[in-house]
């Protein structure tokens, strides 16, 4: 469980690694958009999440708040943007869940950063992987010759394999919320991820915003 979540994560529970590997291997194969994002606070719309077409480089085809822009340490900000491309997702949804999970890095329980550190649920790194999970879908994206999920570009790329697996690779607004529902048992925390993926690709109303906030 991370501090500030509401469950614990059993996550990929029921997966066979063969379906895993046939879904992976489909998000990497196609790009997807993302459609307006609908969340769970008071029926209101979360605005439009912006397009991340597979394939593209830097910022083209999104929309980046200046939210995002000075929140999101740049790192983060490239290595959201790269799995992104390579698993056919919105960058914004990895986003979303890097700030729910260890606010892209920062947040202080050990978890998030010290290498062996978990959390209460088995969780560590910073997208919060519990280690039977990992041995599922770890990547190693930096070629280090290691699958460490306390290193960011091995996490946030092994989140996007995850979410692609997982019903993401449908492109719809169903499959993106089974998606991130897999991820974290919780309708609240896939309202929580909507909200930030929102933030940080367009301006939110001042009390949505406040609501978003309340989900970190």
């Amino acid at each position: 469980m991370t501090t500030g979540s509401a469950t614990a994560r059993p996550r990929g529970q029921g997966v066979g690694v063969g379906l895993i590997a046939a879904a992976a291997a489909g998000c990497m194969a196609l790009a997807f958009v993302l459609v307006t994002a609908l969340g769970a606070l008071g029926g209101a719309s979360l605005g439009s999440v912006g397009v991340y077409a597979a394939g593209s480089s830097g910022h083209e085809g999104v929309s980046i708040s200046a939210l995002a822009q000075r929140e999101i340490p740049s790192p983060y900000l490239r290595l959201y943007e790269q799995a992104a491309q390579r698993y056919g997702l919105d960058w914004a949804i990895l986003a979303g869940i890097g700030k729910v999970e260890c606010d892209h890095g920062r947040d202080p329980n050990p978890s998030c950063t010290r290498e062996g550190a978990v959390n209460s649920a088995g969780a560590g790194g910073p997208m919060q992987f519990i280690a039977s999970t990992w041995v599922k879908y770890g990547i190693d994206a930096d070629g280090d010759g290691r699958v460490d999920r306390w290193d960011p570009a091995d996490a946030i790329y092994t989140a996007g394999a995850m979410l692609c697996a997982n019903g993401a690779a449908s492109g719809t607004e169903a499959g993106i919320r089974q998606a991130i529902f897999a991820y974290n048992h919780s309708q609240a925390y896939v309202a929580g991820v909507l909200a930030w993926a929102a933030r940080y690709t367009v301006a939110a109303p001042s009390g949505l915003a406040a609501a978003a906030i309340a989900f970190a």
